[in-house]
């Protein structure tokens, strides 16, 4: 089978002939004899996604580089490093009474519509491809502010509903130009774990989140495309909700929740792409480390006929032989049970 086939297998649980593997971006990993190293590893072995948001359209991340930039959103990010992405230093919307005169992005003004509809072209489509970063709450806390967002949804002000519809509006038009070309998944994502719990209570989501995402949902559903949702942190308790909301495909950090405590509570009901340990074992374990944390993710998570897709972040604090043992396990020992 091709590697799209195969990604598609482990979503649908239909017993893949291995655990699928997906590669991270190169734009974090260091010098340029860092990259060329990283470069070996991703030929020795390949990933089975062909284009995706990691990938990029080759267009500069301007929240990456060293300086101050305002986005299309009116966002500003102030940069000191020139490496990883910036922080937020103004948010349009920290003021209530800025909205009435608020303009909202064109959302179908962007080049990579065009970027990928030329790899496709020229590239063929027997690899996944996995489009966009379509988001909700990160989008409301960069316009509003982290803490203003807070107390918006804990007083459940008519602003924060209003304000969630535009953003849902623009997003669909994004999801249905998408629709309109042979792409496999969109990729929604917010991060909504801490290091130990969910940002919300389950109630919280389900009454307040839920209702838009279904409905970003729905609209790729009715075009029998994937959802790929992506999430950083601790975010156990909301693994229901979300798993009900139709999320095909979750992008977790499944260290921090348990392994273990995953594969009983929602082994076989939604595929991971499960993110290897890339706050201590991936920068600071040995290479037995690596793979032996490899393993138990392939033994917990990969035992339902599907369910599993293998990754791991190039980081600039990830050695190379880390990186490279992540892969050289998921080829030896990937395999559905």
């Amino acid at each position: 089978m091709n590697s799209r086939e195969r990604v598609i297998r482990a979503i649908t649980f239909e017993e893949p002939d291995r655990v699928p593997v997906m590669h991270s971006s190169l734009r974090w990993s260091g010098s340029e004899e860092r990259r060329n190293e990283f470069r070996k590893i991703i030929e020795k072995y390949p990933e089975d996604y062909g284009y995706s948001h990691y990938h990029g359209s080759g267009k500069v991340d301007k929240r990456t580089v060293r300086g101050v930039y305002r986005d299309e959103w009116g966002v500003v990010w102030k940069n000191v490093t020139g490496s990883i992405i910036g922080q937020i230093v103004h948010h349009p919307l920290s003021n209530w009474e800025a909205f009435s005169s608020y303009e909202f992005p064109d959302p179908l003004e962007d080049p990579v519509f065009e970027f990928v509809e030329r790899y496709i072209q020229k590239v063929g489509h027997e690899k996944y491809i996995s489009v966009d970063y379509i988001s909700l709450f990160e989008r409301m806390q960069a316009l509003r502010g982290f803490e203003r967002l807070m107390v918006d949804i804990m007083k459940r002000r008519k602003e924060f509903y209003t304000l969630a519809d535009q953003i849902v509006k623009y997003n669909l038009e994004r999801i249905k130009r998408w629709l309109e070309m042979d792409v496999d998944e969109i990729y929604l994502g917010d991060d909504w774990g801490t290091q130990d719990d969910s940002m919300v209570s389950p109630k919280v989501w389900r009454e307040m989140f839920k209702p838009y995402y279904k409905r970003m949902v729905d609209a790729v559903h009715k075009r029998g495309r994937f959802v790929h949702f992506h999430s950083d942190g601790n975010i156990f308790k909301l693994l229901p909700e979300m798993i009900d909301c139709g999320f095909d495909v979750i992008h977790a950090q499944v260290k921090i929740m348990g392994i273990q405590r995953l594969a009983e509570n929602f082994g076989g009901k939604v595929c991971f792409r499960a993110d290897s340990d890339r706050q201590r074992i991936l920068p600071f374990g040995s290479v037995d480390d690596v793979r032996r944390h490899v393993k138990e993710i392939i033994e917990k998570l990969g035992c339902f006929g599907g369910g599993l897709i293998g990754y791991a972040m190039i980081a600039p604090d990830v050695p190379v032989r880390n990186y490279e043992a992540v892969y050289k396990t998921y080829f030896e020992y990937g395999r559905y049970r």
